[in-house]
C-alpha cells in the first residue's frame, strides 16, 4: 500500500478506499467527510446471521504495520461519523478510534 507522503504526523496514515458495490457509502462520500485518506475500508454485505449489518474491515496502517478491525453497523456513515469525531484530534489514536467506537454501541462482531 502506498500514499503515506505527507501525513507522517497523523496516527492514521493514507491509503486507497475500497467499498463493495452494494455499499452505502461511495468513494465520493468517503472523500467528501475527508477519511478516504485514512484507511482501507472493506464494506460487504450483511451475511446470514449477522444481523443484517453491515461488515466492516479497517486496516489502518501504522508505523507497526497493519492492524485489522472488525465490526458490524447498520449504515456505515455512522462508523464514519465516530471516525471522523476521532480524527479531528491530531492526537488521536486507533485506540482512541475502539473506544469511541465501543461507547456507541458499534463494536464489536
Amino acid at each position: 500500500m502506498s500514499g503515506n507522503k505527507g501525513n507522517k504526523g497523523h496516527p492514521l496514515f493514507l491509503s486507497e478506499f475500497a467499498t463493495s458495490v452494494h455499499s452505502y457509502l461511495d468513494k465520493a462520500d468517503a472523500k467528501a467527510l475527508g477519511i478516504s485518506d485514512l484507511v482501507t475500508l472493506e464494506i460487504s454485505r450483511p451475511a446470514a446471521g449477522d444481523g443484517g449489518h453491515f461488515r466492516l474491515l479497517v486496516i489502518p496502517t501504522a508505523g507497526c504495520g497493519f492492524l485489522r478491525y472488525e465490526m458490524a453497523v447498520g449504515d456505515p456513515r455512522r462508523w464514519l461519523e465516530l471516525l471522523e469525531q476521532v480524527r479531528q484530534d491530531p492526537d488521536a489514536t486507533m485506540l482512541d478510534w475502539v473506544k469511541a467506537a465501543k461507547e456507541h454501541g458499534e463494536w464489536p462482531l
